[in-house]
C-alpha cells in the first residue's frame, strides 16, 4: 500500500466516527394517489404494499410513462386516475383539478413549470402553471409543437377550433386566428419546410421577449412575430433570432426560388437558401444560397466563392470572423474569411451529435475542427495537423477557456489516452470522464486497470478504487474532488481527505461550487434509501427521487423521498 493510499484509509476511519444521522428536516407534502395513467392510457397503481416489511413502495420512480421529475429533482408530477373515470394532475403531493382526460403532462426545463392538455366534456384546454387556456378542438403537446423559451419559464403552443388556428403563450392566445388549409399541408414536409396546418413550430428569441412562428391563410405563408405579420410566401423556412433577439430571419419560397428576409431587407432570388446565421452581437448575418450548380455563402450580402456545396457556417465570438465547410470532388475544406484551408476526405465526425462544427477559442484568435480520414480522425488546430487515431471523443466547444484544446483519444489497438495541445499522453486500457478546469488549464479523467479503476489528475495517477464517479473541479479550478468505492464502502475523496458515505449505490453526486460540501443519495443495508449531506444522514425514507440532489452553495441539500405512501421534502 502506497503512502498516500495509508493516509486516506486513516482519513476516511476517521471520518467515520462522526457519519452519524444530521439533525435533519422533513416537510410533508401529501399523500401519493392510488392509481396512475401511464403515457399509453393503462392505469397502475401508484402504491404496491410489501410483505413482511411494514412500509409502502411506490411504483418504479424511474418509470417516465408514470412520473415526471423535474430539471432540480426539487418536484414530482404524475397523471392521478380518479374514482368515477376523472384524471387530476398531481404534483408534489397534491391533486389539481379533475378532467375527463389529461396528456402531455411535462415540466419546463430550467423552470419546472408544469404544462399539459386536458378535455372538459368535448372542448380541450392547455394548462399551464396552472392557467387554463380558452376551448379548443384536442391539442398536440409533442416536442414538434410544444416550445419553450430558453428560460423555460415561457411555454408556446399551437391551438385550433373548427379550423381556426391561433398561437398560445403560456396559455393566453397571443393574436387572431388565422384559417386552415388542406390537409396535403397538415404535417411537416419532406422539402425541409416546416408547414403544418395553419401554425409551426414556435421560435422564442433568446431573451424570452419575442415570440415568431409561421402561419398559414390558404396555401400562402408568413411569419407572425409579436403579433404582427409579414409578408405571403408559398413556404417559409430557417426562421431564426440573433443572439441578442433584436433581429429576425427566415428564407421565404415563391414558386421555385427563394429570398432570404431580414425585417424590411429582402435578398435576391435563389434556386435554395439552406442555412442562415447571425454573429454573436447580430450585426452580421450570412446565409448558404444556390444558383444552378453552384454554392455559395453570402456574408452581409456580399457573394463569396462559388463551390458544389457549402454549408455548417459558424461566426467568431467577436462577430469579425466566419467559417464554413465546402466540397468539391469529393474533398471537403474549411474556408476562413473566404478563403479555403487544406483539402481532406471529410471535415467532421459523423459519429458526434454535434457534428464537431468547426470552432474558434473564446478570443477568435485560434479556429479547430475535426477531419475525418480513409483510417480514422484527427484535429487540425490552427493549420497544425494532430496525429491520426482510430477514433476521438472531443469535448464541444473544443477550445478550454484558456485556449487549450484537450480530448480522449482511441489508438489503432483499442487503447486510449488523453491529448494535450496535440500531444498524446500515456496510454491506457480505458480512459473515461474526462473533466476540465472552468479555467481550463487542468484536467482529470478516469482510467481502467484490470477489474479497478483510477483518476489520473493533472497527469498524476491517484489511488485505486474498484469505482470512480463525479469528478469535479472548484469554481476557482483549485481544488478537485471525487466519489470512490472501494470493497463496498464508498467515500467522497477531497484533495488528501476521505469521507466515508454511510450509504451504497450512490447516486446523483453534487459539490458546491467552493467543494466545501456535498450530497448526494444512497441505498441502506435495510434497503431503504436516504440523503446523504457531508458523510451524515440526512433523512431515511422507502423511496427518493431518481433526479439529482439539490445543493445551495451554503451547503443545505434536497431531495423528494417517499414514506408510508406519502411524499416527503428531505433536507439537512
Amino acid at each position: 500500500m502506497s503512502r498516500i493510499e495509508s493516509v486516506l484509509v486513516v482519513l476516511a476511519a476517521l471520518t467515520a466516527m462522526w457519519a452519524v444521522p444530521a439533525a435533519a428536516a422533513e416537510t410533508p407534502l401529501g399523500p401519493l394517489p392510488d392509481n396512475l395513467l401511464s403515457d399509453d392510457g393503462t392505469v397502475f397503481p401508484a402504491r404496491v404494499a410489501v410483505d413482511g416489511g411494514g412500509f409502502v413502495l411506490v411504483s418504479d420512480l424511474s418509470n417516465r410513462t408514470l412520473w415526471r421529475v423535474s430539471d432540480d429533482g426539487r418536484h414530482l408530477a404524475a397523471i392521478a386516475a380518479l374514482p368515477g373515470g376523472k384524471y387530476s394532475v398531481w404534483l408534489d403531493g397534491r391533486l389539481g383539478l379533475a378532467y375527463d382526460a389529461i396528456k402531455d403532462l411535462a415540466f419546463s426545463p430550467h423552470a419546472g413549470i408544469v404544462s399539459y392538455a386536458a378535455r372538459k366534456g368535448a372542448q380541450w384546454v392547455v394548462v399551464v402553471d396552472g392557467q387554463e387556456s380558452p376551448p379548443y378542438d384536442e391539442p398536440s403537446l409533442n416536442h414538434h409543437f410544444r416550445v419553450y423559451s430558453e428560460d423555460g419559464r415561457q411555454v408556446a403552443v399551437p391551438v385550433q377550433r373548427g379550423g381556426q388556428w391561433t398561437m398560445l403563450r403560456n396559455a393566453r392566445p397571443v393574436d387572431q386566428p388565422v384559417a386552415g388549409v388542406d390537409e396535403a399541408c397538415a404535417e411537416f414536409s419532406t422539402d425541409g419546410y416546416r408547414r403544418v396546418v395553419g401554425s409551426c413550430r414556435a421560435l422564442f428569441s433568446p431573451d424570452g421577449k419575442r415570440l415568431a412562428y409561421v402561419a398559414l391563410r390558404g396555401k400562402q405563408a408568413c411569419v407572425v412575430v409579436d403579433g404582427h405579420e409579414g409578408p405571403a410566401y408559398d413556404g417559409v423556412s430557417l426562421l431564426s433570432f440573433s443572439a441578442n433577439g433584436a433581429r429576425l430571419g427566415y428564407a421565404g419560397q415563391r414558386g421555385e426560388r427563394q429570398v432570404v428576409c431580414l425585417g424590411e431587407r429582402v435578398s435576391p432570388a435563389y434556386d435554395a437558401v439552406e442555412e442562415l446565421v447571425f454573429s454573436p452581437d447580430g450585426a452580421h448575418y450570412a446565409y448558404a444560397a444556390t444558383r444552378g450548380e453552384a454554392s455559395m455563402v453570402v456574408r452581409d450580402g456580399k457573394a463569396g466563392p462559388a463551390y458544389p456545396s457549402v454549408g455548417n457556417l459558424v461566426f467568431s465570438p467577436d462577430g469579425l470572423h466566419l467559417t464554413y465547410l465546402a466540397t468539391r470532388d469529393d474533398k471537403s475544406c474549411v474556408v476562413s474569411d473566404g478563403k479555403p484551408g487544406p483539402w481532406f476526405p471529410e471535415i467532421g465526425m459523423a459519429y458526434a451529435s454535434s457534428g464537431l462544427l468547426p470552432t474558434f477559442s473564446a478570443d477568435s484568435k485560434q479556429l479547430a475542427y475535426p477531419v475525418t480520414e480513409e483510417n480514422g480522425y484527427r484535429l487540425v488546430v490552427n493549420g497544425r495537423v494532430d496525429p491520426l487515431f482510430a477514433q476521438v471523443d472531443v469535448p464541444y466547444p473544443i477550445f478550454t477557456p484558456a485556449g487549450h484544446v484537450i480530448y480522449l483519444a482511441t489508438g489503432a489497438d483499442d487503447r486510449q489516452c488523453v491529448v494535450v495541445d496535440g500531444r498524446p499522453g500515456p496510454w491506457h486500457e480505458r480512459a473515461q470522464h474526462l473533466t476540465l478546469s472552468p479555467d481550463g488549464r487542468r484536467y482529470a479523467y478516469v482510467v481502467w486497470e484490470g477489474n479497478q479503476e483510477r483518476v489520473v489528475l493533472d497527469g498524476q495517477a491517484q489511488p485505486l478504487h474498484d469505482r470512480v464517479f463525479g469528478l469535479q473541479f472548484s469554481a476557482d479550478s483549485r481544488q478537485f474532488a471525487y466519489g470512490a468505492e472501494t470493497n463496498d464502502q464508498a467515500s467522497v475523496i477531497r484533495g488528501a481527505e476521505a469521507t466515508l458515505v454511510p450509504a451504497n449505490d450512490i447516486l446523483g453526486l453534487r459539490f458546491t461550487p467552493d467543494l466545501a460540501h456535498w450530497a448526494c443519495t444512497g441505498t441502506l443495508d435495510n434497503d431503504k434509501h436516504a440523503l446523504v449531506v457531508d458523510g451524515r444522514l440526512a433523512g431515511v425514507c422507502e423511496q427518493v427521487t431518481p433526479g439529482p440532489v439539490t445543493l445551495t452553495e451554503d451547503g443545505r441539500a434536497e431531495a423528494l423521498g417517499v414514506r408510508a405512501g406519502a411524499l416527503v421534502r428531505l433536507s439537512n
